[in-house]
């Protein structure tokens, strides 16, 4: 029975290292780990939890972009309905509309940057970890 699990892990961790070995989103630290354990049955249980956890934080990021793209959507079809709705000849409630479409517009960029931005200090703290490991050997 044991030997059966072991046999379907190995096959699992076939199919998935060439993808996490390939994947820039994993740190060097990471991958020197992974490809430090051996064939043992300990060496194979922390090569799965690896994988693991590289599929989970993959799956992550996945449900993140399709939030992002369900919101993009939705306001895509609100702005639809606001055409069918709205009378163009009243220049109050289309001088409204322009400003709220003008602040959306600054929320998104807004997003973006913050987003660029906690990517940048995440990089940063990245180059110290490797320099102060640099600097131990």
């Amino acid at each position: 029975m044991t030997q059966v699990k072991i046999e379907s892990v190995k096959k699992k961790i076939e199919k998935e290292e060439l993808a996490f070995l390939n994947d820039s989103s994993v740190s060097n630290e990471i991958k020197a780990n992974y490809t430090g354990c051996d064939n043992s049955d300990e060496g194979l249980r922390k090569k799965y939890i690896y994988l693991a956890q590289w599929r989970a934080k993959q799956k992550k990021e996945q449900q993140v972009e399709s939030k992002h793209t369900i919101d993009i959507t939705e306001i895509r079809s609100m702005f639809r309905e606001l055409r069918n709705v709205v009378d163009v000849s009243d220049k109050r409630i289309v001088d409204l509309i322009n400003k709220e479409v003008e602040n959306l517009a600054e929320y998104i960029n807004t997003t973006e940057q913050r987003k660029k931005e906690y990517e940048k200090a995440r990089l940063l703290k990245e180059k110290e970890r490797i320099e102060r490991l640099l600097a131990e050997l």
